[in-house]
């Protein structure tokens, strides 16, 4: 863009100076040769337009004559032959203007996805000889040995040797809540440890890894056309030796039968190649998809380009992701569950406490709630001797009192049962049972909360004729049902790998 506003600027200098060069300017007062005027106006067509003319020579050369560009070439320079300097200007002007904000829209989706998806840490930790050494994930071998730590992203895809640790996985699968991870399970490059460390070996380079698939993606997304721009290009191809053959009728066909001398109808078939041009095509089409890309993108909508717009305008079935697209990707206290002889308050003040500390997602709803309750200052000093259990949950001192709070493998562990809820009260939510002092106390309950106004968009999306609507999600079945159910949408397909 910068180098296109120096060119402006280069060639509104040129026009200025042509026009007080001219008979009558303040310096044609001089006694400047006119010619000068008219170089000088050559001299900014030629600033804004030479690339065009350039570009359309090349694809002469290698025999591609009837283009869009051709005929803009043509046109413009009959437009000077003519003495019509200005429109020639105007012309590839404008041109330049569509094509360059096009671009610019372009440019700014890639960006604004990739800073979105920053799924590729810049360091991998690899076992070298006896020592962990920190190196460019580029440099990686396949089966080399990593080491991921709470809260980092995972640098390379690969199978889980040593350690266990809750994963989130939302950025490539979409998946909100997070799953375990332990020896033998598959992690992949995007995935963030949330509470413990892992050891695996890498089973693909970093180059063949599933975040830099993604975002090859993202970067690979083509500049192609969209099928209205592909038609003024096939438009060109038949418009243009159309106009052209009868621009060379009109300039020699009267003259030949002596209905008027060559000059007169040469410069009337100029003036039709002028008039003939497709310019109103040629910059409105980009401009009208710059537009309608800049228009969904104040809206926080990333398009592609000009043929996404146009297959929205055909859509009659929308696949929508789950998670942060019709939820919010975060994690609320559904419903508290409590054992017979403990009521809600107590249940939750115990658990917000033991995980006062804790790092995971459903961790931080549970000390959100507790607060919102007045159940709790959300002090790091609620609990003491605190104890995570990677991929299983927390145990910790509350009060003198035992407090465990995680899934049913902690308790499994720990050697504690007796509950009476659960089962079908938890369908469709992430479940956190809840002990003291060795004895089952409640169970509460989390989950992915609707974006506001998601109900109303699916409403829209079928009153604007859209027949079909599903929802793809890396979700187990009963929570992504739960929010199908909600929404009013009956197609769905869960479970789904970053591959699904």
């Amino acid at each position: 863009m910068k180098k296109l506003l120096g060119t402006f600027a280069a060639a509104a200098i040129l026009l200025a100076a042509s026009y007080l060069a001219a008979p009558g300017g303040s310096l044609g007062a001089l006694g400047l040769p006119p010619l000068l005027s008219r170089l000088l106006l050559v001299a900014a067509y030629l600033a804004v337009g030479l690339d065009v003319l350039l570009a359309a020579a090349r694809r002469l050369a290698r025999g591609d004559v009837f283009n869009e560009l051709f005929l803009m070439s043509l046109a413009t320079i009959g437009a000077l032959a003519i003495g019509y300097d200005e429109e020639a200007i105007g012309v590839m002007a404008f041109y330049k203007i569509g094509e360059a904000l096009q671009d610019a829209a372009y440019e700014k989706s890639v960006r604004s996805i990739r800073s979105l998806m920053a799924l590729r840490p810049d360091v991998a930790r690899v076992r070298r000889g006896e020592a962990w050494v920190e190196i460019p994930p580029e440099e990686a071998l396949v089966g080399e040995l990593y080491m991921v730590k709470p809260g980092e992203r995972v640098p390379l895809d690969g199978r889980v040797v040593e350690g266990e640790s809750f994963v989130d996985a939302s950025s490539v699968s979409g998946e909100s809540a997070p799953r375990t991870a332990g020896p033998g399970s598959e992690i992949l490059s995007g995935f963030v440890a949330l509470d413990g460390s892992m050891t695996a070996r890498s089973t693909r380079s970093a180059a063949d890894s599933s975040a830099s698939r993604i975002i090859a993606l993202v970067e690979g997304a083509s500049k192609a056309k969209a099928r209205t721009e592909r038609f003024v290009t096939r438009f060109a191809r038949i418009y243009t030796p159309i106009v052209v053959g009868g621009a060379a009728l009109v300039a020699f066909g009267p003259p030949i039968a002596g209905l008027g001398s060559l000059s007169d109808w040469v410069y009337r078939a100029l003036i039709l190649l002028v008039i003939s041009c497709p310019c109103a095509l040629v910059v409105s089409v980009p401009l009208a998809y710059f537009a309608g890309i800049g228009a969904a993108a104040r809206h926080g909508i990333l398009v592609k380009g000009g043929e996404v717009m146009d297959a929205l305008a055909r859509a009659g079935t929308v696949i929508l992701d789950k998670t942060g697209t019709l939820t919010k990707g975060e994690f609320s206290v559904r419903a508290i569950l409590p054992e017979p002889g403990w009521d809600e308050k107590a249940v939750l003040a115990y658990a917000a406490a033991a995980e006062s500390r804790s790092l995971h997602p459903i961790a931080a709803s549970i000390r959100a709630e507790a607060e919102r309750r007045g159940l709790s200052s959300g002090s790091e000093d609620e609990a003491s001797s605190i104890r995570e259990v990677p991929g299983a949950g927390v145990i910790a001192e509350v009060g003198g009192r035992r407090v465990l709070a995680g899934n049913d493998r902690l308790f499994a562990i720990e050697g504690v049962g007796g509950w009476t809820r659960g089962g079908g009260e938890a369908a469709g939510s992430t479940m956190v049972r809840v002990a003291v002092d060795g004895k089952a106390a409640g169970l509460i309950l989390a989950g992915d909360t609707l974006k506001e106004g998601a109900v109303q968009a699916i409403r829209d999306l079928s009153t604007q004729g859209v027949g079909r609507t599903v929802m793809l999600t890396g979700d187990a079945p009963e929570a992504a049902m739960r929010v199908a159910e909600a929404l009013g949408i009956t197609e769905v397909e869960a479970g789904l790998t970053p591959a699904g």
